[in-house]
């Protein structure tokens, strides 16, 4: 599904267990909020592109879609909430240098999520956690500290960032 550039908003249930839907593309749609249980249970999607206005994404917005392992969102990004909830989540980027609130359930149950964040970003992501209500953080598991979660995104040069980073590499 891609959205066309008119779209400005996402219905609640709207593609809710449609397991055909393998692939979404919000990045020309003025979307600003992902209503609760939009994708819920969409089993087979496995990349979304969210809008760069996107500011809040609600509960089970992407429960049970078990095959998305990577999700980037903008720096616009201001509020999750339990939105994937036994989602198959292994990397999450966050582009915002101010970190969003996140609910301490929001990536619970079936996740083992890296947060990458801007460079020079992670102490406020990891005190912006810690702050969240109930730790864990995030429901991602009782073992680990916050910090196991975060990485900054490696620099490349004064105009960006490279997506990911390497903490196995050596050079």
């Amino acid at each position: 599904f891609t959205a066309p550039a008119t779209l400005t908003r996402l219905g609640a249930v709207a593609f809710q267990y449609c397991y055909a839907l393998d692939n979404v593309d919000l990045s020309a749609a003025n979307i600003i909020n992902i209503p609760s249980k939009c994708f819920f249970g969409c089993a087979n999607l496995n990349k979304i592109t969210f809008s760069p206005n996107l500011k809040n994404v609600e509960t089970s917005a992407f429960q049970y879609c078990q095959k998305l392992k990577y999700i980037e969102f903008p720096p616009t990004l201001t509020m999750i909430t339990t939105a994937f909830l036994g989602a198959g989540l292994e990397k999450v980027v966050f582009k915002g240098t101010t970190p969003p609130t996140i609910m301490q359930t929001a990536f619970q149950r079936g996740n083992n999520a890296t947060f990458y964040v801007p460079v020079d970003c992670s102490n406020a992501y990891v005190t912006k956690l810690n702050s969240t209500p109930r730790y864990p953080v995030c429901g991602l598991s009782n073992e680990k500290k916050v910090t196991d979660y975060i990485r900054e995104q490696v620099k490349i040069s004064d105009i960006g960032y490279k997506s990911y980073y390497l903490d196995t590499e050596n050079f």
